[in-house]
């Protein structure tokens, strides 16, 4: 059974427990009469409550990215869901480095190579194209659990841990936008442009940091991977 590390928690946690704190600083601006403190570090049982409440949303938002992750407002447009591809052809004459022996493994595994350079890439027809990306999707995963089989998968998988954080905090301020838009009638309009504003501003922040995240995550891999293969030739 794959074991969980504090990343992995604090990536289902932590997005959870800001939502929480949203939902809890709404309270108060609506004056909600709910006599329950969330985040209490003073009440044992109201502490424990929040922070059950915390790992539950944060696996609800999990859940709805993870459904989320063919939608076009993700892939195409907030781009969190760069394909492998995309993100192989940004890293600078990335055949230097890896491509060899990247396509020597595909060669064995999917009967064929199927990473080139940018250029090459470019010049493919678009079924050849989506071809390949699903071969190159299909092939990062054996990567990563080859690489967790060998126990070689600690330092791109702290990335990986990173990217799933911020891309549940993406989906946390999508849905904080909108709460904030549902409710905006009910509250002060500066009280209501601020919250959005804070809400949009943090979304936008989360969006560049899960992009960022996403591309380490899979150059790192791919290193890694690629060491992995050329120690397992010599």
């Amino acid at each position: 059974m794959e074991r969980f590390s504090l990343f992995d928690i604090l990536s289902v946690l932590l997005p959870g427990a800001v939502l929480l704190f949203f939902l809890n600083a709404l309270k108060a601006i609506l004056a909600i009469d709910f006599d329950l403190d969330l985040v209490d570090l003073k009440n044992v049982s109201e502490f424990g409550f929040g922070l059950s409440m915390s790992l539950m949303l944060g696996a609800l938002l999990n859940l709805i990215t993870n459904s989320l992750k063919n939608n076009k407002l993700f892939v195409k447009y907030l781009k969190i869901y760069e394909p492998i591809g995309k993100i192989m052809y940004s890293i600078k004459k990335p055949e230097e480095y890896f491509f060899k022996s990247l396509n020597i493994q595909s060669t064995y595994i999917l009967k064929e190579a199927i990473f080139f350079n940018a250029e090459r890439f470019a010049a493919l027809p678009k079924k050849e194209k989506e071809k390949f990306m699903g071969l190159q999707n299909k092939f990062y995963s054996l990567a990563y659990y080859e690489l967790q089989y060998a126990g070689k998968i600690d330092y791109p998988k702290t990335y990986q841990s990173f990217y799933f954080f911020f891309r549940q905090l993406v989906t946390a301020s999508l849905l904080m936008i909108i709460i904030s838009a549902t409710i905006l009638w009910k509250l002060a309009l500066a009280n209501g442009i601020v919250i959005i504003g804070c809400c949009v501003t943090l979304g936008i922040t989360n969006v560049l940091l899960a992009r960022f995240f996403r591309s380490e995550m899979v150059k790192k891999l791919y290193i890694i991977y690629s060491i992995h293969l050329n120690n397992k030739i010599s």
